[in-house]
């Protein structure tokens, strides 16, 4: 397994020029696009309007911990039935491939993904996304990028593998402040006989607007209270949350829906 470690300097200049190329790029990894044989630019399928693209990945080529995450993040919501959480992102050296789990954050519109073992110190790693399955929440089709444009790393002993949490922890206490203070003038107001957006109201409760639950334990995704209140969420019945007539009609904050999905994302507690 000597050909894999990284010990001889014409393997090491092809990984730095590839840094410096995704360095001048902004990390992105978009594809182009894509075109047939004779150079015309293949027409997204109807009735879509936009593919599936990976947007950027963090972190950008170069050393990483032997149990590194790996965020990949894309330019729109994923459909989490079209992924595999274990084989859709892994990591290949030569003829080794290494598997990993795949946590779907959609505040991020991003997989975060973790091997399931150490790399091996030393040895060369390319990032490949096996996703041909992958559709968006609109249904487009997913676009992969060129491998050549993949970022690539190298495992790195010296570096800690950390256990951070893509999202940080929340409480109900933390959400329903939010609802409270954003929420509760419409919601809990007797006269307009709403969702009161209580625990009880929430988690496992069947919407009336979809057939997904309001809140689904440990899916944000399949929790539709997070379609209703993701501002560029694309499929969802009616006005976005809050809507246009509240005392403060602004979309939630960033931190605010990262907050109400973490809650989720940990088992929706009281």
């Amino acid at each position: 397994m000597e050909n894999h470690r990284s010990l001889n300097i014409t393997h090491i200049l092809p990984l730095l020029l590839l840094c410096t190329l995704a360095t001048a790029c902004g990390g992105s990894i978009e594809p182009p696009q894509p075109v047939d044989q004779d150079g015309n630019p293949i027409p997204l399928p109807e009735p879509y309007d936009r593919w599936l693209l990976v947007r950027n990945t963090t972190p950008e080529p170069g050393p990483v911990a032997l149990r590194p995450t790996i965020e990949v993040a894309f330019n729109d919501y994923i459909n989490p039935r079209t992924f595999l959480t274990y084989g859709v992102i892994n990591l290949q050296s030569g003829g080794i491939v290494i598997n990993g789990n795949a946590q779907y954050i959609m505040t991020r519109k991003a997989l975060y993904w973790t091997p399931n073992r150490n790399l091996e110190p030393d040895f060369h790693y390319n990032l490949n996304i096996a996703g041909a399955s992958l559709r968006s929440v609109t249904n487009s089709p997913w676009l992969p990028p060129n491998p050549a444009q993949m970022p690539g790393y190298i495992a790195d002993e010296t570096i800690p593998s950390t256990n951070t949490p893509p999202l940080p922890p929340a409480t109900w206490a933390d959400v329903d402040a939010i609802f409270t203070a954003r929420c509760a003038s419409c919601h809990r107001d007797p006269d307009w006989q709403l969702n009161p957006l209580t625990h009880h109201s929430l988690v496992g409760q069947p919407s009336q607007q979809s057939d997904f639950p309001l809140v689904r334990s440990f899916d944000p995704s399949s929790s539709y209270l997070m379609h209703k209140i993701l501002p560029d969420y694309p499929v969802r019945r009616f006005t976005l949350q809050p809507p246009p007539w509240a005392p403060d009609p602004s979309p939630l904050a960033p931190e605010q829906l990262a907050k109400i999905e973490s809650w989720i994302l940990l088992g929706a507690k009281p």
